[in-house]
């Protein structure tokens, strides 16, 4: 009977020391906290914190994490890891490492973000370290973007509120507002979550996330100003850029607007010579005068704007219609000793407008040489002489080449005739 009794004590304390273990011991000890790892999209790791070891994590698998474990996500990865209170939505090419999950004693969800894109749905309190920034928050959603080869990190916030802290200084960010941060100095102030606002900084949402999330879910457009409705461009050609009195001349208009040009006018000393609808209009006219004109174009756009421009053109005189002959007076001359004829006259006839003759000009050369220019004399209102010679010429004969010229008064000649010469060398 003893040994039935001791044997009794015996199992009643084993059947304590089970209860204990069961039931006592989990309220008590410390209980380890974990996470899920889900690959929503292949071309996930899992990086065990212990060994230091990577394993691939199949799309739609899950995995069990610990504290120090960490996440890997390559470009066309998407993963989520559920924190118990904290949702994390990782995107590719980033990575992340837990540096404490929440328990009783400590309800804070702890990230250090390596590099990436990653979206925040967190119920406790979440501490992002990401290298040179670190980001605070509870209860909210918001996107932290870290380009660790550029040096700047991107938080646009959703819902709730976020603190970000850099470089000794801390800013508030609302929801509907973003901030950025570059390596080594405060956060920017706070700015509208827009993508004007933001411009080029950084890639589209859609880009960061591979169409997971669009810039549209967490910016917003800017509604921007109406454009100011400006006056049509007006330009105007014209040619010959100089024309002469009764000489046609081309006249052509075109307009740009930032609306629609609908009509087009031209017009000459003030008075319209063409209309035309659309942004061009052309016309072919002359000036019945010399001197200065002034040509403009006036345009107007559909919605009622003006805009003209203007040139100034000078209308010269006519060209005086003046006809040349010329004669002379020996076929041949010679030079050296035989006599002979050694000298030739040019006589020049004009008709036409011989009042607006002011001179004429008697140029002559030979093989290299070259005469000086002769002004003819003038014997009555329509001829003009010259006289040139003897020539200083020896050996085989060639040819003396002259030409005259009449001027009026400008430089370009009215009128011009060419002849020649035979030149022949005699010694007796």
């Amino acid at each position: 009977m003893k040994c039935l009794g001791r044997l009794l004590q015996l199992a009643v304390v084993a059947l304590l020391i089970i209860v204990a273990i069961v039931v006592i011991l989990p309220r008590v000890a410390p209980v380890t906290p974990t996470a899920e790892l889900e690959a929503v999209i292949s071309a996930v790791e899992r990086l065990n914190g212990e060994t230091l070891g990577a394993e691939s994590v199949a799309t739609g698998a899950t995995r069990t994490m610990y504290e120090r474990d960490g996440v890997g996500v390559d470009d066309a990865g998407y993963a989520r890891l559920d924190m118990n209170g904290c949702l994390l939505g990782i995107f590719r090419n980033s990575e992340i490492e837990i540096e404490g999950l929440p328990t009783d004693s400590a309800p804070a969800c702890i990230i250090e973000f390596e590099h990436g894109t990653i979206y925040n749905r967190v119920k406790r309190k979440t501490v992002i370290d990401a290298q040179w920034a670190v980001i605070t928050s509870i209860a909210t959603e918001f996107l932290v973007h870290l380009n660790r080869e550029r040096g700047i990190i991107w938080i646009v916030v959703h819902d709730g509120a976020v603190e970000v802290e850099a470089a000794g200084q801390t800013v508030i960010v609302e929801a509907g507002w973003q901030t950025w941060v570059f390596r080594g100095q405060p956060p920017e102030e706070p700015v509208p979550a827009t993508r004007p606002d933001v411009g080029d900084l950084f890639p589209s949402i859609d880009d960061l996330t591979n169409g997971v999330m669009v810039d549209g879910d967490l910016l917003e457009p800017r509604e921007e100003e109406p454009a100011e409705d400006l006056p049509p461009e007006v330009r105007i050609s014209v040619e010959p850029k100089q024309p002469a009195v009764g000489e046609p001349v081309v006249i052509v208009a075109e307009a740009t607007d930032d609306v629609e040009v609908e009509r087009v006018a031209i017009l000459v000393d003030g008075e319209a010579v063409e209309r035309c609808s659309g942004s061009a209009c052309k016309v072919e006219t002359e000036f019945g005068e010399p001197g200065a004109h002034t040509v403009g174009a006036i345009a107007q756009d559909t919605s009622g704007q003006s805009g003209e421009a203007t040139t100034r053109i000078r209308a010269v005189s006519p060209a005086p219609s003046v006809s040349l002959e010329i004669s002379q007076s020996t076929d041949e001359v010679i030079a050296g000793e035989c006599s002979g004829v050694k000298t030739v006259q040019i006589v020049a006839e004009i008709t036409g407008s011989v009042a607006d003759v002011q001179q004429a000009v008697l140029q002559y050369r030979w093989e290299d040489v070259t005469g000086d220019p002769v002004v003819m004399e003038r014997v009555d209102d329509q001829t003009f002489i010259a006289e040139i010679g003897p020539f200083d010429y020896c050996c085989a004969q060639t040819t003396i080449e002259y030409n005259v010229q009449v001027f009026g008064s400008s430089t370009t000649p009215l009128a011009s005739r060419s002849g020649k010469v035979l030149l022949t060398y005699c010694i007796g």
